[in-house]
């Protein structure tokens, strides 16, 4: 028999990894040499008057093992683009970091690059889901997010 070919999805993510990661260290560098003294890792700092929701920028830096899509939908794309009003390749930075690491937390079981692509894609004029609404509608989300000191 001949030599198999590997998969190439092993080596395109940890490529994508690697230029996201590239990226991300590229913002943070940004952020010292301005000395912007803000507490969050992605804040929006060169745009006055932008809303920061705290719980959101905790859960941006904090893996979870259930809800990611649920989070994407409803929270996180939401927010990057209706609050923060981050270009689209900002947000697919900032979402793949954040999907990488729950990945680390336990094996994603969608596709992150389409996921994000179609969450983005259809976020329109929607608003980020806030603490009461998950607390009464996704209650075992809310509780997860407690468990994190998220809330």
């Amino acid at each position: 028999m001949g030599w198999k070919r590997p998969p190439i999805q092993r080596v395109t993510r940890e490529f994508m990894a690697h230029l996201i990661q590239k990226r991300i260290d590229k913002i943070k560098e940004k952020e010292r040499e301005e000395k912007v003294g803000s507490k969050f890792k992605y804040s929006n700092i060169n745009k006055k008057n932008v809303d920061i929701i705290g719980w959101i920028e905790m859960l941006l830096q904090t893996p979870i093992e259930d809800y990611r899509k649920y989070c994407l939908w409803r929270i996180s794309c939401p927010y990057l683009l209706n609050i923060q009003k981050l270009p689209i390749p900002e947000a697919i930075i900032i979402l793949n970091d954040w999907l990488n690491k729950c990945d680390d937390v336990k094996k994603l079981d969608f596709n992150p690059q389409r996921e994000i692509a179609n969450r983005l894609r259809n976020v329109g004029p929607f608003l980020p889901s806030s603490r009461e609404t998950l607390k009464k509608q996704q209650p075992e989300l809310y509780s997860l997010l407690v468990r994190h000191n998220i809330t």
